[in-house]
């Protein structure tokens, strides 16, 4: 009992002690203790932009204005008014100023610009002053798939051999669509051929290839292909087109045929050996640069008398002696000639039956002096005689005709 009257003793002392304590801190400052203990305690409020999300598509078909979005404060007065900054305000967009609802007054077209800049304004209506810090904003416009897609060229040049094989690249031709890619297929294009098919061919990357190895340039040198590419996916259904010339490259494989059977040639006897007694012609239907005719004698009397040598620049075969002619010794040469080209790949063609021709040589007399029997003459005179007769020579006409020699 003892011990509880002094623990009641000590904590009365203590509770005193506070009481003066606080009844000399509140008669110091006593309008502080006011303050504290009568007002409430307010923290500010931050405002901020309330936004829904700004999009519009395309050409849209609805009547203007088109509804795009709305911007809007937490700030609350009556007397606030929304406004829009910006180079395409008033033109391509206005803002309700009460409600702050954003609308598109052109239609707008996502292939000229994509997305708009725009400012975001609340003012007080009387003072103009702004109640929030501007803010900076977007709206994009969503593509749709409305436009067709359009070649990069109308008209393409291309070139590839004759006779190659089938599908051999002829050349790659792009269309371009406008349209967002990243949006679906709104971009994707697709490529047929619709005239020409029936020898080439195209994929969906518009690489066009052949699909005939029957392609012969003498038979016609040049195609026509028109191409169309497609938007399947489009609101339209329209399609560009483009036209392609394919010109056939020549190759060396048309062997060379005479263009007659039989060729007869008039010489005369005194013609030099080496010298053109007579051309050979021949057809080749390919371009000068893969024509390589060899001429050669096949079979025939004193065919080794003759040579023919090809002149690159006519592709013709000259005929030139390789023996003196001698009328008296041969009046007529006769053999057969046969025209090739070594360099054709035979897996092409096999040779024409028009590549052998006969060749007829006439060589004609020509008027030639006498001819000593011999070259030389040895006499012997004896000395001291009377018109002596010292000796006799003899000459005679090599000519067929035997002219007297006098």
């Amino acid at each position: 009992m003892q011990r509880l009257m002094m623990l009641l003793a000590t904590s009365g002392a203590c509770l005193g002690l506070l009481a003066v304590a606080a009844v000399a801190a509140a008669g110091a400052n006593p309008a502080q203790r006011d303050t504290h203990s009568l007002l409430p305690t307010h923290r500010r409020q931050k405002r901020d932009w309330i936004w829904n999300q700004m999009h519009i598509d395309e050409e849209k078909n609805t009547s203007l204005p088109h509804h795009v979005g709305k911007i809007k404060s937490s700030v609350s007065r009556k007397n606030a008014k929304y406004l829009l900054k910006g180079e395409y305000v008033g033109k391509v967009f206005r803002v309700d100023a009460e409600t702050g609802d954003v609308f598109a007054i052109e239609r707008l077209d996502r292939e000229n610009i994509s997305e708009y800049h725009l400012t975001a304004v609340i003012v007080d209506k009387d003072t103009g002053e702004n109640l929030e810090t501007p803010s900076s904003f977007t709206i994009k416009v969503h593509d749709v798939n409305d436009n067709w897609p359009v070649f990069t060229h109308r008209l393409f040049n291309a070139s590839v051999p004759e006779s190659s094989a089938v599908g051999t690249s002829v050349i790659s031709v792009t269309a371009v669509d406008a349209d967002d890619p990243t949006v679906g297929d709104h971009a994707s294009v697709m490529y047929q051929i619709l005239k020409g098919k029936e020898y080439f061919a195209i994929d969906n990357s518009g690489r066009i290839i052949t699909i005939t190895k029957s392609l012969d340039r003498e038979k016609q040198a040049r195609y026509e292909i028109v191409v169309e590419a497609r938007d399947a996916q489009g609101l339209r259904g329209d399609s560009g087109t483009a036209t392609v010339l394919v010109t056939l490259q020549d190759i060396n494989d048309n062997f060379p045929f005479f263009t007659q059977t039989k060729y007869t040639f008039v010489v005369p006897e005194d013609t030099r050996v080496g010298t053109s007694v007579g051309s050979l012609f021949v057809e080749d239907p390919d371009e000068p640069q893969n024509r390589m005719t060899k001429y050669s004698i096949l079979r025939g009397d004193y065919q080794d008398a003759f040579t023919i040598e090809t002149n690159p620049a006519h592709n013709e075969g000259i005929i030139k002696p390789m023996k003196p002619l001698d009328y008296e010794y041969i009046q007529q040469y006769s053999f057969i000639v046969e025209a090739t080209d070594p360099t054709i790949d035979l897996r092409y063609m096999s040779p024409p039956a028009g590549n052998r021709a006969q060749v007829i040589i006439n060589i004609t007399d020509v008027d030639e002096p006498p001819i000593f029997q011999q070259p030389f003459y040895h006499f012997q005179l004896k000395e001291n005689q009377k018109k002596p007769l010292i000796g006799t020579v003899l000459a005679m006409d090599p000519d067929a005709a035997r002219h007297s020699i006098g």
